[in-house]
């Protein structure tokens, strides 16, 4: 439905509510910090959030497929998407800017990660 919840583990009540997604979500990543998230849907959108109230701190397009999932980088510099047409899209999260696209997969990028 596009709608992320950001929840206080805490005190289990809802924080924030982002409608910024025009279709479904196909994933989300905290950095490594812990101090923003992103999330990534069929609209071929990436958004930057805080983690700590769910404000928007950027909006990617970032390809005209859907995307399927994201991870960050363990050093969380960069970040890498997924998606429906087999492409791969790296994502510099310092500068904000697409740095790398990646073919070669001959069906849908369904999962993602980084490896140390």
């Amino acid at each position: 439905d596009g709608i992320i919840s950001l929840w206080d583990l805490n005190t289990g009540h809802r924080v924030s509510v982002m409608k910024e997604h025009k279709r479904r979500i196909g994933g989300c990543a905290a950095d490594p910090s812990g101090k923003l998230f992103a999330s990534v849907g069929w609209d071929g959108m990436m958004f930057l959030w805080s983690s700590s109230d769910g404000s928007k701190l950027g909006a990617v397009p970032v390809a005209d497929c859907p995307i399927n999932c994201l991870a960050f980088h363990p050093e969380g510099q960069h970040a890498v998407m997924g998606c429906w047409n087999g492409t791969l899209f790296m994502y510099d999260t310092l500068n904000r800017r697409k740095t790398k696209t990646l073919r070669g997969h001959k069906s849908s990028v369904r999962a993602v990660a980084y490896s140390t």
